[in-house]
Order: C-alpha cells, then structure tokens, then sequence
C-alpha cells in the first residue's frame, strides 16, 4: 500500500491508501516432514518427560503418519500428547488434517527447545534449557493454537499465522467420538533466499558452521528482516543492520535489505524528534537513540557493497534531516546528554535493560561515539554523492566531538576510556567503537588493546555487539583475539542448537539472526575483502587468515562474482584471485600492496610486517576515504 500519489490542480492530495506494485517476490512456501516424533504421553501430565517415554511404542504409529500418511486413531474420551521433533529450526504453518470426532480439541504449540525443570509452571522464557537435543527431565513451554473439531470427515487446520521452533507438541482430548489423523505437516513460510557465495578453509570445524550460520539468518528473513520468528516477528535497526552486511557478504539477492532502508526511512515522520524507529513496521511505536543512528550505517554500508547511488542520493535527504535534528540535542559542550526512547546498547548481565552506565542518565561515552561513528558514515555518504563541502562538515562535527569525548573520558590512571564519570567498571563496547571510529592517536589505540587484552574490561560484549568487537579486532589487524572471540559459534552444534541463540546461555530465543555475522566477517574479515569506493567499484583485499592455511572462496560482487584462493606453503603464500570485469583492486600482504585487474596470481614470501597506516590502501590515494569501521 501506498499514498495517492496524483494531486489535483490546487495541489489537493485526497487522504487514503492505494494498492502499489510490490518489489520484493512471494513468500517460500515449502511442505516440512522431517524428524520424527520422539515422545507419546497418553495424558496432559506437564511432569518432566521420562527415559522410557521416549521408547514408547505408539511412537511407531505416529512416524507412521508422518512419514508414510498411514491414518491414526485416537480412541474416544482420551487424552494424548506427542511432541514431533522437526531436527531442525522451522518457520511455518501447520497444515493437520483429521476425521470425525466432533467436539474434540487438538491443541498445537511450537517451542524452539524444551526445559530444565520440575514442572512447566516452574519455567519461563530463560530458564535453562541444556542441549536442545534432548528431551527427558525436561518441561515442556510453548504457545500456539487450539482447534476444535466439528465431525467433518475431512478437516484442515487453518494457517492463520506462520509459527516457529524446533518442537511442535500436539495434545488431542477426544468426546464421545474417536477422530482420526490423516496428515501432520508444516508448510515452511520465508523469504526465497539462497547464498551465492562459496567458504572452503583448512578450519573443517569453522566450515561446517557455515549452514548453521546461514539457516540462521535465512530463518529471520521474511516479509522484512525480523529479530527473532519465535517472538517479536519485528525489524529493529540494530539487528538489520547486521543481517544486512551478512546479506551483501554471500547473497546476491540484496532487495530484503534495500527494503529495510526505505522502511527505516519513512518511519521518522512518526517521531517528534525526526528519528527512525527502533523497530518498524510495528503497530506499537518504539523509539530508541542508538538504534537510530545506526539507520545512517545501514545507508553507508548499502552505498559501499551496492551500486545504486540514485537509492543512495534519496536516502541520504532523510540521513541529513535525522541528524541535524540529532545535533541540535547536543549539550553546550558538544555531547550529548538523555536521549529520547530505549539507548540500547547489548544485553549485558551487569547493565540495566541494554543500558550501560550513564546512558540513561547522560553522561555516557557509549552515546557520543554512536554519535561520532554516524557522523563518520554521513560524511561517507556525501563524498560519494560528490558533496565535499557537507562531508567536510560531518567530519570536523566528528573530530570535534572525539575530542571533547576523550578530554572527559579518557582515564589517564588507567589509561582506557570509561562508560561514564560515575563508574568505574570498564567495558569492551566502549573501546571497541572508539577504536572504529580510527581517531585515537597510536597511545590511545595501543591502550585501548592493551585493555581488551588484559581483561580489566569486566562487561563482556554478548552476541550482537560482538560483531563490532570482532570488526574493530580487524580494523586494527588484532589476529589473536579477532580468532579467540569466534569461539562462542564453535560450541553451538554441540549444545544441539539448529539456529543461532540471542544471547549466551541462558539465552529467551534459540533463534537470533543477529548471531550470523561471522558470515559476514568470514568474507570481509578473515579473507578481508571489502570495498575500497562506492558501489564496491574498488577492491580490498586484506587477508587475516591467522592459523588457516588455505581459504578458498567466491563471493557475489554488484559487477558479477569475487573468487578467491590463498594458500600457505614452504614459507610462501599463493594468492589466486579473479575480480569482475572492470573492476580494479589492491592486495595487502606482509607490508606492501599489489594492484589487482581481473584474474591475477601472486605468489610472495608469507613473513613480513603488517601494512602500515600509510598503505591502507589505493582509496585513500585517490580520493575517497573510506573509516576504518566499515
């Protein structure tokens, strides 16, 4: 739907909405059998599943049903529970079919895992859960739907919403009149999406996570992008803007994310302080500070790895409005101080509701290097568009505001930035944006790894700010650490999970697509290819394979496709990399730089020094600049 667009004569658009050509395709919509069921309790008893239920008989005639349609017959004045695990992570509607029994109730509730617990009025959404795999001494806790049967002789439970999970449990209480089941099945419901992009590495352990992280984020690819499909079922800007990036990374079909931007774009009109939403479309509005700047990142990061600067010259309007309303909240100071909605920052055990110290109350570090990381990207944004006097605004606004940030919070005891002039705990948020905005002097840079390093920084970033401590470990080519951080992804599969958690342990959703950015960092990161100009009309490369020795991958580009081998042998390393046609690029390795043009092979010695500040690239020298928190 959209407004009228033709007003008459006098200017006069009449109020309303028309129909207006979608440009994103049909949902997926694909039929699901897979797993079996794993457990027939011949009651409602909600007591912990026991071993022996899980070899209970009956359990034949149910995989019967679901696998080979053979029908099954619940008896009169009975009462029957079976949990079918789908042994994967589903979105969907559930598509039953039954016979007869009239008056009957055939209950059927997803769960993305079952629960630790005496009882199921003895849990909740972040008790723990144990390996998701398993089911005995565990409670069940789900939500879904309850149909009542008319008798027909041949019913079909209605789709009146897409659910999901990893376990659907069915309860049936039977009347005077058996019923019969015909077919259990779900019809998958998604955006079609599939990666374009190809990952081979001497790491099979960091391989097979691969389809873990894709499923991931796919699962939380629908009408928008969304949070989680097991509870919100909302796009909020902080988490897009990671599936984004993930998206540009692997996927050709890039039209999800472009949507996102527009979306994010039309919600300011809503907000008395010209901000995006935290989340939208939503029927209830929801403001916060942080995530709206995170909307100008978003159109940044769409302008470097997308060729479409018309898109890019109509959303950097609403970036300018945003702003500049942003920068009349400043303080007499030039920071700011409380923010208008929700300041989320991570879901941090120590914090209030995803809010580090001073945050609410203004007096944060955390806030102001937001400010000064949006400041960066709109400046960005009017290079490419050609507007060198409003960039060079943007940047001396942000070298101004660094400085006054650093004068208040820079802790010359212990030489590290603080959260707030109140606290002294330390955070690795903090440190990690300052390090991405790249204008800490080399003592300030040092100081700030020296930190992460050492751990005196107690708040640990979780799962989604992670992605911004990983980016500044490859920003400032920290290999040690950048590796030790991907450790979390790698004890996933062995807790069962078959979809990426929120947060860690004990994590309310199993299913998180802000979890899949190691894709994303795989690509741009490990293998470090990124773009160098706008449209990805450049190319850097800037391998950290640390201990890997050998990465062979492909990747999609806006011109065609990035191939890319490297190989450490006999003390030397093989480079074998084929660009779009056209599109020229930069190897950096051991201290030098090497121009790339189409298929090219490099063969040099692998010891060396890492590039100097001065090398950072053929970008700098002729022009754009791009900042090093890409």
């Amino acid at each position: 739907m959209a407004p009228p667009d033709a007003p008459n004569l006098h200017g006069v658009r009449r109020p309303g909405w028309v129909l207006a050509e979608h440009t994103l395709p049909e949902q997926s919509r694909v039929a699901v059998f897979s797993g079996r069921f794993r457990i027939v309790r011949s009651s409602f008893e909600e007591s912990p599943f026991l071993e022996q239920e899980l070899a209970d008989p009956a359990l034949a005639d149910w995989n019967a049903l679901l696998h080979q349609n053979k029908s099954l017959t619940i008896p009169a004045n009975r009462q029957v529970t079976a949990i079918w695990d789908l042994d994967q992570y589903a979105c969907g509607y559930p598509q039953f079919g039954w016979s007869k029994g009239a008056g009957a109730t055939v209950e059927v509730e997803w769960a993305e895992s079952l629960y630790q617990g005496g009882h199921s009025d003895e849990v909740d959404a972040f008790s723990p859960k144990g390996n998701r795999s398993e089911l005995a001494k565990k409670v069940w806790l789900g939500f879904g739907d309850t149909f009542i049967c008319y008798g027909a002789d041949d019913e079909t439970s209605p789709g009146l919403w897409w659910r999901s999970g990893r376990y659907i449990r069915i309860r049936i209480r039977t009347k005077t009149e058996p019923l019969t089941l015909n077919r259990v099945e779900v019809l998958s419901s998604g955006y079609p999406i599939a990666p374009s992009s190809r990952w081979n590495s001497s790491d099979n352990e960091w391989d097979r996570l691969f389809p873990l992280l894709y499923r991931g984020l796919e699962l939380c690819a629908h009408e928008t992008w969304i949070d989680s499909p097991y509870y919100e079922q909302l796009m909020y800007t902080g988490d897009t803007r990671l599936h984004c990036l993930s998206n540009y990374a692997s996927y050709t079909d890039t039209r999800l994310s472009r949507s996102a931007i527009e979306l994010f774009d039309s919600s300011r009109p809503g907000s008395l302080e010209g901000l995006v939403a935290e989340r939208y479309p939503s029927a209830w509005r929801q403001d916060s500070f942080t995530y709206a700047l995170i909307w100008t990142w978003m159109v940044r990061d769409y302008m470097l790895w997308q060729n479409d600067l018309a898109f890019i010259r109509e959303k950097t309007i609403g970036v300018r409005q945003m702003m500049e309303r942003i920068l009349a909240m400043r303080r007499k100071n030039g920071l700011l101080g409380p923010v208008p909605g929700w300041p989320f920052v991570d879901w941090v055990e120590q914090w209030n509701e995803g809010c580090g110290p001073g945050v609410r109350e203004g007096d944060s570090s955390i806030i102001n290097l937001h400010l000064v990381l949006s400041l960066q990207a709109a400046a960005e944004l009017e290079i490419a568009l050609g507007e060198k006097t409003l960039a060079a605004r943007w940047n001396t606004i942000a070298r101004q505001t660094m400085d006054t940030l650093l004068n208040r919070y820079w802790d010359n005891t212990s030489n590290l930035l603080l959260d707030s002039l109140d606290c002294d705990l330390y955070s690795e948020h903090v440190q990690a944006l300052a390090l991405l905005t790249g204008l800490l002097d080399d003592t300030q840079e040092k100081a700030c790894l020296e930190a992460l390093a050492s751990g005196i920084c107690k708040t640990k970033c979780s799962i989604y700010f992670s992605f911004y401590l990983l980016e500044a470990y490859a920003c400032t080519d920290t290999v040690g650490l950048f590796f030790e951080k991907l450790a979390f992804w790698r004890g996933l599969p062995a807790q069962g999970f078959k979809s990426l958690p929120e947060s860690p342990e004990p994590t309310r959703s199993d299913c998180h697509g802000w979890g899949a950015h190691p894709i994303y960092h795989s690509y741009a990161s490990i293998a470090g290819i990124r773009p160098a100009a706008p449209g990805f009309q450049r190319i850097r490369i800037a391998p950290m394979p640390g201990h890997l020795e050998d990465i062979s991958l492909s990747m999609p580009h806006p011109d065609g496709e990035i191939s890319f081998a490297f190989e450490k042998r006999n003390g030397t390393v093989r480079f074998e990399i084929n660009l779009p046609n056209g599109i020229p690029g930069e190897l950096h390795w051991a201290g030098k730089t090497y121009c790339l043009a189409n298929s090219q092979t490099v063969e040099i010695p692998e010891h060396g020094s890492l590039p100097s500040r001065e090398q950072k690239g053929m970008a700098e020298r002729e022009g754009f600049e791009p900042s090093v928190h890409r």
